[in-house]
């Protein structure tokens, strides 16, 4: 290709995969989403509490840590990490919140951008394998369209971000360069602001970075302990300003280990993600570690499979991918701490011996079936990788052209759950019962509204923390991920001091619900 023309097919290819993205948008989510006001689709389940924890925390004055959250039950150890309210564009919004309508949420254009950038990583990792332009746009979508991902519609708006799972794999998987530490550094910071499920997946990832070079001799000891230092010292730092050390008690959780987990046939368990496969009976709590690969990604299966065991020499030599047995020894590692002790297989449970170190990490990330991701990615990408490698041209874009139409078509049938929260009619406000000019009056004496017993998610939460957003009122009231348990049991005394002694708080009254 002629140098000149280089640049304009970079435009081109950059152009196709943000459109490609933005298709998937309009086709999953629709443009309702991005108005700052339509607040209408927030309302039910996990993102009022991604709105609320957002709402209270632009109406708060700035503190340090930047990330924490004092009107949202900042005594139980609030921040907008557990609120998971998107700590990114929380901050970035909040530095203009002046300019900024009321009410206003970002989380539909939050979802666009995961969509556009899942596209355009996607989009890179195809290029490690080939460069034809068919090829990759076809290849791409088969990330954009990726099960896994899209069923984190339903509400988990912060761990729709697949794209950084996906950015750490094609850092682990190109070849190794100078200047790659960079973008590490700047994809655990953003995974590590984004959500905790995600930064340990890239830190994982990360990790096997690290030991190859060390074991290839790409990095000294020395250099190597220095590197891991740096990036220690920028983790805590931004740990610790976003608002995870607000919660000291508590992250974990005795028993949960075990639970949200991922089953053994999670790559072939459809769910309710196709119109042709025969469901596969599982525990629910397995839906945590869903993985489905999708039919026309298991079409494409055997076609691997076989060129994996004839051609395994002649497939290596051609991908440009580096499967260095760090990186598969991570796969294997965080697949089986997806599976945990107690291994699903159907519906059936094998028990294992649990060993304690494993179980306190379980018990931090209680939903470890989600740590299936990378294996789930990296799966994709070599059975895409090797039909590009394996088959002749015209014929390794008739495969992957099939096999996107019936997986497309095929998960299609989950499809319009998702889109239901979506086509919605726009609202700037929530249906509450607390409408009466009495809550009005009453608002303007009290300058707190709590709930007693205190804790996380209790008895119509939400309406009472409307209520107090709407209101500028601090509340307890409130559905976290993670409150500090000492906090809660010496706010549970400070309230029944006050209802043994008659004696409310004097500076600020209480109104008690």
């Amino acid at each position: 290709m002629p140098q000149h023309a280089r640049p304009m097919l970079r435009c081109a290819e950059f152009f196709t995969a943000v459109s490609i993205g933005f298709v998937a948008f309009m086709l999953l989510a629709g443009l309702k989403i991005l108005s700052p006001a339509n607040i209408a689709w927030l309302e039910l389940g996990d993102p009022a509490s991604h709105y609320m924890g957002w709402a209270f925390f632009r109406a708060s004055d700035w503190t340090f840590p930047l990330g924490l959250n004092p009107k949202f039950g900042g005594e139980l150890g609030s921040s907008i990490v557990y609120s998971d309210s998107n700590a990114l564009l929380a901050l970035l919004f909040k530095s203009v919140e002046s300019h900024l309508p009321d009410p206003f949420q970002y989380f539909g254009l939050w979802i666009l951008i995961c969509f556009v950038l899942q596209s355009i990583v996607g989009w890179k990792i195809i290029d490690l394998v080939t460069r034809d332009f068919v090829l990759k746009a076809l290849g791409t979508c088969f990330f954009v369209f990726s099960p896994p991902m899209i069923w984190r519609l339903y509400g988990h708006f912060n761990l729709f971000a697949h794209f950084l799972v996906l950015g750490a794999l094609l850092l682990a998987l190109s070849p190794p360069a100078r200047g790659k530490e960079k973008y590490w550094i700047v994809t655990l910071v953003l995974a590590l602001a984004t959500h905790a499920y995600l930064f340990a997946m890239v830190c994982a990832l990360w990790l096997s970075h690290v030991a190859r070079d060390y074991f290839t001799r790409l990095r000294t000891l020395k250099g190597t302990i220095a590197y891991c230092m740096t990036c220690a010292a920028i983790l805590v730092l931004t740990a610790w300003q976003v608002g995870y050390f607000s919660v000291r008690n508590g992250v974990g959780a005795v028993g949960a280990y075990g639970f949200y987990k991922a089953n053994l046939l999670t790559f072939f368990d459809a769910e309710n993600w196709t119109y042709f496969l025969a469901d596969i009976p599982t525990h629910a709590a397995e839906i945590e570690g869903f993985a489905f690969l999708g039919t026309g990604v298991i079409l494409l299966l055997p076609f691997a499979l076989y060129n994996l065991v004839t051609r395994r020499t002649l497939l290596l030599k051609q991908l440009n991918l580096h499967f260095h047995w760090v990186l598969i020894a991570t796969f294997a590692a965080l697949f089986v701490f997806a599976l945990s002790h107690t291994i699903g297989i159907g519906n059936h449970n094998l028990q294992l011996p649990l060993l304690k170190p494993m179980e306190h990490v379980g018990n931090t990330f209680r939903a470890t079936g989600r740590m299936i991701w990378p294996i789930y990615y990296a799966a994709l990408i070599f059975i895409l990788a090797t039909v590009i490698a394996c088959a002749p041209h015209r014929i390794a874009i008739l495969l992957l052209g099939v096999a996107l139409l019936v997986q497309i078509i095929d998960t299609s049938a989950a499809w319009p759950k998702i889109k239901q929260r979506f086509v919605q009619e726009e609202r700037s406000e929530w249906a509450t019962t607390m409408r009466s000019p009495f809550w009005k009056a009453l608002a303007k004496r009290y300058d707190k509204v709590h709930v007693y017993p205190p804790g996380n998610h209790p008895e119509n939460w939400q309406e009472i923390a409307y209520f107090a957003a709407q209101n500028n009122l601090h509340t307890n009231a409130v559905y976290l991920a993670r409150i500090d348990s000492l906090r809660l049991e010496e706010e549970d005394r400070k309230f029944i001091s006050y209802v043994s002694s008659g004696k409310y708080c004097q500076a600020t009254p209480t109104l008690t619900s």
